[in-house]
């Protein structure tokens, strides 16, 4: 009996017997030095065996071997079982956790596709939080959205220009949880899908797909601030919408002229810095503007 691997004798326990199962036999491999070997006495006449060979920590193993002819001889070498080494099933392991990776993004033909929830977002965050973390996506403070260097052209929701072209409505109110998907691809433009072929360069966007639970219902948001020398800020953004239509109402109320949010991606400069409080008056029909 031997290591199926190394080849190495082993002392294992052997079981001959006749084709119908019947033990002849029974011993355990014996020698001198490396070599190990069993003997048994059997019939002188040709019949079939079955050899079983079993040893601990190695799987058990039987072979058919068949004597056909006698004639002189008065032994016979039996072929050598290879055996192999079982698995140790009984090992305890340490409680181990299995932790999914999904896919960012991925190409749906010409569509590149970022899975939402595959972004780590702080709760409480909006659309605006999830597109910085999209790789190759950037974001200026003004709205304009880049990815791979590439301008969007427009910020659509569920394929529909809702905001035309007015990003940040969308960025500051949309909760990211609600987002199911976002795709990035070239479309026709309207001039173009009438016509029923392409008479314009193609629009880039960036296509915001809701979950399915959240396809329809109502969103809010509402800010407010207030300080020192009566300065106050409040804003105001609702959504309904559904499959067909979106019904949205935007307000901004405030006399701090701030009308930006700061930069998050290097691009802050004083160029786009409010320039103190504006006030207008009505003077003999004339109309004035003043700067403080």
């Amino acid at each position: 009996m031997k290591d199926s691997f190394t080849q190495a004798y082993l002392k294992a326990f052997v079981t001959v017997m006749d084709k119908d199962s019947n033990v002849i036999d029974t011993m355990t491999t014996t020698g001198r030095g490396k070599r190990l070997f069993y003997i048994t006495h059997v019939p002188a006449r040709p019949a079939s065996y079955i050899i079983k060979a079993a040893c601990d920590g190695y799987e058990t193993k039987c072979i058919n071997h068949t004597i056909k002819y006698i004639g002189r001889n008065k032994d016979f070498s039996f072929p050598s079982l290879l055996l192999k080494k079982k698995f140790n099933q009984d090992v305890a392991l340490d409680d181990v956790v299995v932790t999914g990776t999904k896919v960012k993004l991925a190409y749906r033909g010409d569509t590149l596709v970022f899975n939402a929830s595959a972004f780590n977002v702080p709760d409480g965050s909006m659309l605006d939080a999830l597109i910085r973390q999209m790789p190759g996506a950037e974001l200026k403070s003004n709205g304009d959205i880049y990815v791979n260097g590439k301008k969007i052209d427009y910020l659509l929701l569920n394929g529909k220009d809702f905001f035309k072209g007015k990003n940040q409505v969308m960025l500051d109110n949309l909760p990211y949880y609600t987002v199911k998907e976002l795709k990035v691809y070239d479309r026709s433009s309207e001039k173009s899908r009438l016509m029923g072929k392409e008479m314009e360069k193609k629009d880039y966007v960036m296509d915001v797909a809701l979950k399915r639970e959240y396809s329809r219902g109502y969103i809010a948001n509402i800010e407010a601030a207030g300080g020192s020398e009566d300065r106050y800020l409040a804003r105001l953004f609702g959504l309904y919408y559904t499959d067909n239509s979106r019904i949205s109402v935007f307000g901004n109320l405030n006399n701090k002229n701030e009308t930006r949010r700061p930069g998050y991606q290097g691009d802050w400069s004083p160029s786009n810095s409010p320039q103190g409080q504006k006030t207008t008056s009505v003077r003999d029909n004339n109309l004035s503007l003043k700067a403080l």
